[in-house]
């Protein structure tokens, strides 16, 4: 059931709310595209209003719902994981055990963090590095050439506060050279890739 936009003035995500067939167990999604930098730069108070506004939308469903009800935000959101809009206002945490124990504040868990970074150490002669985040754009004049402007954002009903958990290993970023996914950004002439994630129902 399509429940339409968070608000109507902007364009903040599209609230899906699915039922498990096998348990009547509700799972709320928010899909989003938030709008691009050029438009609206890091900071700007529109992208800050974009991650209060869908955290507004998030604690109705919990206040409804109840603090153990799955739910999911996962897009586009062009801001990364340290930006304001994503953790002082949207309450997106790397940070697992807070999510658990400051559930009254309905933290979601944010496990894109690790990819901000190369993933492996430097080496003395490392030549070639691969590309890191979601997103690339050459300049010298960024600080970082990559980003991790795509993410999945869980609730703490994931991270062993019921049946239901995320399978971390199974969280990550498709490369370009991945023989489906490659191919599928390179015929819609995207310049982000997708992100992946699962979650398990443990019976």
């Amino acid at each position: 059931m399509v429940l339409g936009h968070v608000a109507a003035s902007q364009k903040i995500a599209h609230k899906v709310i699915y039922k498990v067939v096998a348990t009547g167990e509700p799972f709320v999604l928010y899909v989003l595209h938030w709008p691009s930098r050029l438009r609206h730069p890091p900071g700007d108070y529109y992208r800050v209003s974009l991650g209060n506004n869908l955290r507004v939308s998030i604690n109705q469903i919990f206040n409804t719902l109840g603090e153990e009800v799955n739910l999911i935000a996962l897009g586009d959101f062009n801001d990364e994981p340290c930006d304001a809009s994503m953790t002082t206002f949207l309450l997106a945490s790397r940070d697992r055990d807070l999510v658990r124990k400051r559930s009254s504040r309905f933290f979601l868990y944010n496990p894109f963090w690790r990819f901000l970074s190369h993933p492996g150490l430097y080496q003395r002669a490392e030549t070639g590095l691969t590309r890191f985040g979601s997103y690339s754009y050459s300049s010298t004049e960024q600080v970082s050439e990559h980003y991790v402007f795509d993410q999945i954002l869980f609730s703490s009903s994931f991270i062993n506060k019921g049946p239901w958990h995320l399978e971390e290993d199974e969280v990550g970023i498709f490369d370009a050279s991945h023989p489906v996914a490659g191919k599928y950004v390179r015929a819609i002439n995207s310049d982000h890739m997708p992100v992946y994630a699962e979650v398990r129902r443990i019976m």
